[in-house]
This record gives C-alpha cells, sequence and structure tokens, in this order.
C-alpha cells in the first residue's frame, strides 16, 4: 500500500499462523487481534473421511469458555497488564483482541497463549450455561436481533444461516465438554488462525516475539476439515413471514435470496456494485427519498443492504414503518430501477468516492481496520486489491451485472406489536 504511505506487513510462521501487522508510529495505542475461521456455520464438518455435525452456538459457546485461563479469567489478567480485552463470534469468524496504550509485548504473549490453550471443566461448562441462556434471552427480546432472525428464517430452507449464532436453547442446554473440545480441536490451529496488529512498535520485533510465542507452542490437529452445507436451492423458506412481540414500531422488510458467489473477486465486485446501486435509488442521492419521508412512509431508521458470499446471498430492503403495503410499492419502484436505469454519472462518482474515502478512513480505527483486515485475509482478498477493485468500477459495468440479477425468489417479514 505504498501509494496511500501505509506500512503494512505480512508474514507467516512456521506452523501456519498468519500475521499482518500495520506499522503507526505516531500512535500510542495498540490493538492487536487473534482471529479463527470458523463460527456460527461452521456445524456440520468432514474432518478426513468422518463427518461430524455440531450443535448449535457451538463457537459462541466456545469463545464463552475460552477466557477460562489458568485457573481464572483472562480478563482479569489483562486488566492486570492495563488492556482491554474482548471478543466476537460471527457466522465465518471468531476473534479475540485487546487494546492498551502500554508496552504490548506481555499482553501479545498472553492472547497468543490463552487462545491456543484451551483448559475447559465440567464446572466451567456448566458455569457458562447460565451466562449465555441469559444473553439468548437478551437477544430474544431485542427487536432489532429479532427481526434480522426473522429475515434469515424466511430466507433459508437449510443453511445454518437461520439459526442465530448465539445457538438454539436446547442445545445451550446440553452442550458438554467433549463437543467443545473437539470443535477446538477441529478449528484452532494456526493454520486456520490470523494475527492482525495495529502498533507503533517495530513490526520485525514484533514478529520475531510472535514467532518465538508460535515456536514454544504445540498444535493439535486431528486432520484437514472443510465446511459440509447442505445444498440450498433458490426457493425461499416462506415468501411472508410474520412474528409478534411487545414493539410500538413495527419492523417491516423485503428480502431477496441471490445465487451465490464463489469467486471471491467476483463475489466482492457484485456486492459492491449492487450496494452502490442500492444506495444510489434507496437513500438520500434518490430525489425521491425524502418524498417517501415527507409522507411517511420511511423514516431515517431504514436502509438496503447486499450480502454475497460464496455459500449465500441475499439481498435485504428493512424500515420501521407503519405502512407495510406502501413500503413493498417503494421496493418493488426501486427494483425495477434497479434494473432498468443507470445510476446519473454525478450519483455514481459520489458514491464510489464515499465508499473509496470510508475505506481509506479504515486505518485509523485501529478495532475496526484489524476486523476487516482479518476478513479480508480469511476471504483471499487484499485491502489493497479492494480498494483497487473499487477505483476500476464504472457506471456501464455496475448497470449490467445488477440488471442480469434474478430479483424473483422475495420474501415479506413483518415483526409487529401484540395485538
Amino acid at each position: 500500500m505504498k501509494n496511500l504511505d501505509i506500512k503494512f506487513f505480512e508474514y507467516q510462521c512456521e506452523n501456519g499462523l498468519r500475521v499482518a501487522l500495520v506499522h503507526k508510529p505516531d500512535f500510542s495505542r495498540s490493538f492487536f487481534l487473534c482471529g479463527v475461521k470458523c463460527g456460527g456455520v461452521d456445524r456440520r464438518q468432514r474432518v478426513g473421511s468422518k463427518e461430524i455435525i455440531y450443535p448449535s452456538g457451538c463457537a459462541h459457546f466456545l469463545e464463552h469458555v475460552m477466557f477460562h485461563y489458568r485457573g481464572g479469567d483472562v480478563s482479569d489478567q489483562f486488566a492486570q497488564l492495563s488492556c482491554q480485552v474482548n471478543a466476537f463470534t460471527s457466522p465465518y469468524e471468531t476473534a479475540y483482541y485487546f487494546s492498551t496504550t502500554e508496552d504490548p509485548k506481555e499482553p501479545l504473549e498472553l492472547l497468543l497463549r490463552f487462545v491456543q490453550n484451551l483448559e475447559l471443566t465440567d464446572d466451567v461448562v456448566e458455569k457458562e450455561k447460565g451466562i449465555i441462556l441469559s444473553e439468548w434471552d437478551m437477544v430474544h427480546q431485542n427487536p432489532d436481533s429479532c427481526f434480522l432472525m426473522s429475515v434469515w428464517n424466511a430466507l433459508y430452507n437449510k443453511h445454518p444461516m437461520k439459526e442465530d449464532v448465539i445457538g438454539k436453547k436446547a442445545d445451550i442446554l446440553s452442550m458438554n465438554k467433549e463437543t467443545l473440545q473437539s470443535f477446538y480441536l477441529n478449528h484452532y490451529t494456526p493454520q486456520n488462525m490470523a494475527l492482525i496488529g495495529v502498533s507503533s512498535q517495530d513490526p520485525q520485533t514484533l514478529f520475531d516475539q510472535i514467532k518465538e510465542i508460535e515456536g514454544s507452542l504445540q498444535s493439535s490437529i486431528l486432520g484437514k476439515n472443510r465446511l459440509c452445507l447442505l445444498k440450498e436451492d433458490l426457493n425461499v423458506a416462506s415468501p411472508s413471514f410474520v412474528k409478534t412481540m411487545d414493539i410500538s414500531n413495527q419492523y417491516v422488510g423485503l428480502a431477496i435470496k441471490l445465487e451465490p458467489v464463489k469467486d471471491q473477486r467476483i463475489r466482492f465486485l457484485l456486492e459492491t456494485q449492487i450496494q452502490l446501486t442500492l444506495d444510489a435509488f434507496f437513500s438520500t442521492f434518490s430525489a425521491e427519498f425524502q418524498t417517501w419521508i415527507d409522507q411517511r412512509i420511511l423514516s431515517l431508521d431504514c436502509g438496503a443492504e447486499a450480502d454475497i458470499m460464496p455459500d449465500h446471498a441475499h439481498l435485504l430492503f428493512y424500515a420501521q414503518t407503519p405502512l407495510p403495503n406502501q413500503f413493498y410499492k417503494i421496493v418493488e419502484h426501486v427494483l425495477w430501477q434497479m434494473q432498468n436505469q443507470k445510476i446519473p454519472d454525478a450519483v455514481f462518482t459520489a458514491l464510489q468516492n464515499r465508499l473509496y474515502a470510508q475505506q481509506i478512513r479504515l486505518f485509523d480505527r485501529f478495532e475496526e481496520l484489524a476486523i476487516e483486515i482479518f476478513q479480508s485475509m480469511a476471504q483471499g482478498i487484499s485491502l489493497k486489491e479492494q480498494l483497487n477493485w473499487i477505483a476500476s468500477l464504472d457506471v456501464d459495468s455496475t448497470f449490467e451485472a445488477v440488471s442480469n440479477l434474478d430479483l424473483s425468489h422475495q420474501s415479506q417479514i413483518l415483526l409487529k406489536g401484540l395485538d
């Protein structure tokens, strides 16, 4: 990334751990993330010739118990080193990270050692069940989360996206030490992990430390594993999905199931082209948008997004509105525009420049940058490639890609209040 004057270094340890370091010499803060390429969708695995089916929520449950280290909570050990530590589990990744304004040497070693050492007992598993069940209750009382879960349930028949990352309550209750150990051994291997750091420290000195730590660790690998997904066709699970809960403002959505795209470059380009088109016709960039706001069909709590992945793909329009039928008519109009009208040149240039600038600004937001680098490494696309592809987009190729989409596989989602 020389043209942006961004000092970015990539290495690989002998055990396969990939390392990416961003040198920020003028900053006192350091941020390090250790990511594992596994998440909520990693339920059905083939390990060698054997197929293993894990319960829902396994990756998330493991994230919780990982914090039990050396007989206590590793968060306390990070706090003693003047660090803040946290973790997250998404459909495709699990990540553990810390930030500090002190010397990162000790917490970096702690991060690598605790993520690559599972210390698990039956008591720890049982204790964590109560914590996760409390989190499950909070998630299922949150209307935003419930709306998204309704979307996935409306779209997908067999894909594990239809199940929340936190898992089913019954699976949480039945989780045991042996299942978590198996999941850990099959996923938490250096070849399936990456370490990303953003720091003022010298990158080569940091990598020498990382190499030394990794050389002292023993990795248990049961065999090469791969994700096995049941075949998912384009038919939506439910053309209309209605859920009720105690809310004052109802949520309305229209989701469209698309063909997944396996090639990562084509996938990234298509998702970007679709998102630019959605923003052109369903945001403040559209001259009609303010009219829809004035008519109270839409509020500012609305949007549209594209998610194109190798194993699933969809578009989603959403809003909080008391007028669902008018909302669906607006979406129908926008879909027609997307496939019949090119984005005006001035609007396209503005959206393209905004997206490019958003990517550049990541380099001043340590946490977002580290997560973006980890995800790009997992997908095999560098941030530099992403920037170059964004810069190369044009109106004609964008219109051609979007106009050829099959938008017929739709589901209407309504999350409404109690009668």
